[in-house]
């Protein structure tokens, strides 16, 4: 259930925090 728990606030990151972490990678560069 942990494994559970952890897993889908990570896919739930990357789906909503993609757009962030392109506009982060640009704003590093």
């Amino acid at each position: 259930m942990a494994e559970a728990g952890y897993f889908k606030p990570l896919v739930h990151y990357l789906k909503e925090g993609s757009d962030m972490s392109k506009i982060l990678m640009a704003t590093a560069i």
